[in-house]
């Protein structure tokens, strides 16, 4: 499914006269300031919020290379920063609350070719909130998003998230923090041996997703699970290389069923993609019997 858009995110162009305000990086959720790609944030009514983002020129994950998997994740890391700041901003979630996203989708608004062969450093993201409550107060959102650069539409996506109190999910995830938790100082257990890394069956590519618990863009604070952008990594790796180095990626429709356990093995498969007239991959990701996310990764 495409992400939905609505006439009012094309209200805020590049250089509106909105209000900016500079946004802290607790906002965000990120403890390494190199991770941070929003700068300034703007309410501009009550139903609509700019932000602003600068791209780096070089980084580990991200790729400013349009079709890339490393450009769709800055896009998605994009939706992700914007949405956090939105919610402490705008929907007035405390700093503190935990977030839980269930679905992040990001398209490409042309063709690969037709946008260029670079993204811009410098991006103005539009996001209407349609907020969820929880006894009257904000408790999440889904979010319409356009990414715009000079008044032109990059790319449009769609997230869902939920926050709940710290309190309420420290008892959620009780059970899972008493095995392990990254960044915290302490060792995680690593996952046990679940055979080859990679095999092929029936079309479908199974691979193991790589965990490197230091790498920064991931793990730069304390976390007990697999993080959703580590999974989206995961998922735009394996379907570029299933694609293969000729082939473009033009978006990206993840839904998130539960939490990824860092402790136990997980999977990515992609294949064909069912019932689309789109070029797309079907993509999963699994630990244990079940799925902990799926989606599709659209080729373009």
């Amino acid at each position: 499914m495409p992400p939905r858009t609505s006439p009012t995110l094309s209200a805020v162009p590049d250089d509106a006269a909105v209000p900016w305000s500079p946004v802290g990086q607790h906002l965000v959720h990120k403890a390494a300031a190199a991770e941070v790609l929003v700068t300034d944030f703007a309410a501009v009514t009550p139903t609509l919020a700019a932000v602003a983002t600068r791209w780096p020129a070089a980084h580990p994950r991200y790729d400013r290379r349009t079709g890339t998997a490393g450009h769709l994740l800055l896009l998605a890391e994009t939706i992700r920063q914007a949405g956090l700041c939105l919610a402490h901003l705008q929907l007035g979630i405390p700093v503190g609350e935990q977030f839980i996203f269930h679905r992040i989708a990001v398209r490409l608004a042309a063709p690969v070719a037709a946008l260029g062969e670079t993204a811009p450093d410098r991006t103005v993201t539009t996001v209407e909130p349609t907020p969820r409550y929880r006894v009257g107060r904000p408790a999440g959102a889904v979010l319409a998003v356009e990414i715009r650069h000079g008044g032109d539409l990059w790319a449009t996506a769609e997230a869902d998230y939920s926050s709940v109190p710290r309190r309420v999910y420290d008892r959620l995830r009780a059970s899972a923090r008493d095995h392990a938790t990254a960044g915290s100082g302490r060792p995680v257990p690593s996952p046990r041996d679940a055979g080859p890394d990679r095999r092929t069956q029936a079309g479908v590519e199974r691979s193991r997703v790589l965990v490197d618990l230091a790498d920064p863009t991931f793990f730069d604070h304390e976390v007990d699970h697999l993080p959703g952008m580590l999974l989206i990594d995961a998922v735009l790796t394996a379907a570029a290389a299933r694609a293969g180095s000729g082939a473009a990626l033009a978006g990206i429709d993840v839904t998130f069923d539960r939490f990824a356990e860092l402790d136990r093995p997980t999977w990515v498969r992609t294949g064909p993609a069912p019932g689309t007239d789109e070029q797309a991959l079907a993509v999963a990701l699994e630990q244990g019997s079940g799925p902990v996310a799926r989606g599709r990764v659209l080729l373009g």
